[in-house]
């Protein structure tokens, strides 16, 4: 590993501490209560402490809690009463536990951006599979200009994808063309710049909706 520190044990020390601030939820402005048109089957992956997950919840929606961490799904479980959680790494998982067309939606909030550019391509291409037919995926991930959450701080491996050089892992740092390319394939993408609250600091994103626009089969 190069001296490289894994994604998992990262995350399971986080999973250890309390947050400085409570998360943001921003999925609010897209999903809407059940009541208004159906409960939509949802997949929220990568999903940390849960605070998309609860919202969806409350709002009458079937969630797939998925994160790397355990001690993220026992926190989720913990504070969320009837959540799904199951840890899943989406880069070496099975992707197969999931079926073709599955959800009607998928939530990568701040989830996607850890990985090289195969790995990232082919979860994308996981995450289209696994959505139906004009189904959406509502994604948060690094700017490029993300400069206070170490935007082109660290030993570049590949452009914009870097080993952080405070927390030892691996990130990637969205430009516009990165956007275009690496999600542009799902179907019809839709994106923003901006800067948002993360627990308390300000981080620059691109947030990101696409809606499968590709009827797709097992395989």
């Amino acid at each position: 590993m190069d001296g490289r520190v894994s994604h998992k044990d990262y995350w399971e020390e986080i999973a250890k501490k309390e947050p400085k601030a409570e998360g943001e939820v921003w999925t609010n402005r897209y999903i809407e209560n059940a009541s208004t048109w159906a409960a939509l089957k949802i997949l929220d992956l990568g999903c940390g402490r849960g605070y998309e997950t609860a919202y969806c919840m409350g709002e009458g929606h079937d969630v797939v809690s998925a994160d790397l961490a355990l001690g993220m799904i026992m926190h989720l479980q913990s504070k969320v009463p009837g959540s799904k959680g199951i840890v899943f790494d989406m880069a070496k998982s099975d992707w197969e536990i999931f079926k073709t067309n599955q959800f009607d939606a998928v939530i990568a909030s701040l989830s996607l951006h850890y990985f090289d550019e195969r790995t990232t391509a082919r979860i994308i291409k996981e995450i289209q599979r696994v959505l139906r037919p004009g189904g959406k995926l509502y994604a948060r991930v690094n700017s490029a200009y993300d400069f206070a959450y170490g935007a082109g701080n660290g030993d570049e491996i590949e452009r914009n994808f870097y080993v952080d050089r405070e927390r030892g892992t691996t990130k990637r740092y969205f430009d516009e063309k990165d956007v275009k390319r690496f999600f542009e394939p799902l179907g019809d993408l839709k994106y923003e710049e901006m800067k948002i609250t993360y627990f308390g600091g300000k981080k620059v994103v691109f947030e990101i909706v696409v809606e499968n626009k590709k009827s797709t089969s097992c395989g």
